[in-house]
């Protein structure tokens, strides 16, 4: 099973063994008129292109297979390709599915200034991170949870400073204790909804809650799933608490302990190790947060990372010359000049 550490510089959970080798771009090309064309290259082991796993990105039967090719032996590469009416076609189409799929949401503004139209684009990634009860900002504060995801104090450690090493080690520090105590409040809460519904006076809800910190301590380094047919976090639960009524709690709560297998199941399924997204915009890029321009096409690099924790919107901004205008504003000028003309010269 997969051992998970919270990197604080990228804010990412990663695992020691990433679930599949894939590595996938997606290009969406803009097109002046509001149509999208977005163009998905998937390339990496044979064994991860799955019907299941092509779906947890959105990569069902409505895409057009442009190539499929193997690279080598173990390896294949595949260009996939879809047309959307507009936006709001393509948001439809690559909405989320709760621990299916993470939803990706698209706008395009379009504004006619005569000279030019001006677009800006969107794409929104909802959050991968599928735990929630306790706020990020309970453990780091606001400047630090930026600072960790602008990436300031990534790098290898020969590359900071003294005070720039030690603040790293203890945003690790406090960000697996907010990471570990999410995964135990998920469970706690299950188990706590469990002894509710079979009411046992054994085990009431006012003495989990009364032994809340104590249970968090026993279950240290123990939330690996699957739950459901593992006694070490369980187990350690029933020791703590030396419960007889516990079992029946925890029956009652398998549905909620199974819906914690699959949503870490669906975290470690997004653990893609590279995730790059392109934009390919008509006119003149003006303004964008992504992390490099070249033309009129925008690159957004390790984008998993930046979507897992918190929602994500990668944006683009460009002015488009409308040339039919400029031509005809200088055929009206011009036939308004040579009026003016004929009208001297009559007069003279």
């Amino acid at each position: 099973m997969k051992r998970y550490s919270f990197h604080a510089p990228l804010l990412a959970i990663l695992a020691t063994a990433l679930s599949g080798c894939l590595e996938i771009e997606t290009t969406t090309r803009v097109h002046p008129d509001g149509r999208l064309t977005r163009t998905v290259v998937v390339s990496g082991d044979k064994g991860d292109f799955s019907k299941m796993r092509m779906g947890l990105f959105g990569l069902d039967s409505g895409w057009t297979v442009v190539s499929d090719s193997a690279l080598h032996e173990k390896d294949r590469k595949l260009t996939l390709q879809r047309d959307f009416e507009d936006a709001a076609a393509a948001s439809q189409a690559l909405a989320g599915v709760p621990l299916v799929r993470q939803g990706i949401a698209l706008q395009l503004e379009k504004k006619f200034r005569w000279f030019t139209t001006l677009y800006r684009y969107e794409e929104t990634w909802q959050r991968g991170y599928q735990f929630t009860r306790i706020p990020m900002s309970a453990y780091l504060s606001p400047e630090e949870i930026q600072m960790a995801l602008a990436g300031d104090l990534k790098g290898p450690d020969s590359l900071l400073t003294e005070g720039e090493k030690r603040h790293r080690a203890d945003l690790e520090k406090r960000g697996e204790e907010w990471f570990n105590r999410n995964s135990f409040e998920e469970i706690f809460q299950a188990i706590l909804d469990g002894a509710r519904s079979v009411n046992d006076p054994r085990l009431s809800p006012d003495t989990l809650l009364a032994a809340r910190d104590r249970l968090l301590a026993a279950c240290a380094g123990k939330f690996n799933p699957p739950l459901t047919v593992s006694d070490s976090l369980l187990g350690a639960f029933a020791t703590a608490l030396k419960n007889p009524a516990l079992p029946r709690a925890i029956e009652a709560a398998r549905p909620s302990l199974e819906r914690y297998d699959r949503a870490v199941e669906f975290m470690e399924e997004l653990q893609v190790p590279g995730y790059t997204v392109r934009v390919v915009m008509p006119g003149i890029i003006t303004g964008t947060n992504g992390s490099s321009v070249e033309g009129n096409t925008v690159t957004w690099k390790d984008v998993k990372d930046h979507a897992f924790y918190e929602h994500y919107t990668m944006w683009a901004e460009t002015s488009m010359v409308n040339w039919w205008a400029v031509v005809s504003t200088a055929i009206i000028l011009a036939a308004i000049g040579a009026l003016l003309v004929i009208g001297l010269v009559k007069k003279r």
